[in-house]
């Protein structure tokens, strides 16, 4: 595995290489993933605003101010109607078997969407 990612995100560079670190430190593969490498295909304003990339139904990414309830996380940690593992119509992320990210991994996450997602 790659060394562990740092434990906070202040912009969005920052956040585009914190998703980076963490596919590498799990050595996840998201070939197959129809969003592919969303982070670094979309612009700060499509992220912030946006949907997830070629998935159904359209998932909205992020909810700025919120990381709680923000798509992102809830696919980071397998929780609610499209992302519970077990019940979900989607999944927990990543799908191919790789993690699942820790608590203290997704909370860099959270910070950076509770903080507005700053650019």
């Amino acid at each position: 595995m790659a060394a562990t990612p740092p434990t906070s995100i202040q912009s969005w560079p920052q956040f585009q290489a914190y998703m980076d670190a963490m596919v590498a430190f799990y050595q996840t593969d998201i070939a197959g993933a129809p969003h592919k490498v969303f982070w670094r295909t979309l612009t700060y304003e499509e992220f912030i605003g946006g949907n997830v990339p070629n998935v159904t139904p359209s998932v909205k990414i992020v909810q700025p101010g919120d990381g709680n309830n923000s798509n992102l996380v809830q696919a980071l940690q397998g929780v609610g109607p499209l992302f519970n593992p077990n019940t979900g119509t989607i999944g927990q992320m990543p799908a191919d078997g790789t993690g699942p990210w820790t608590a203290a991994q997704i909370q860099p996450v959270i910070d950076w969407i509770n903080n507005g997602c700053p650019q």
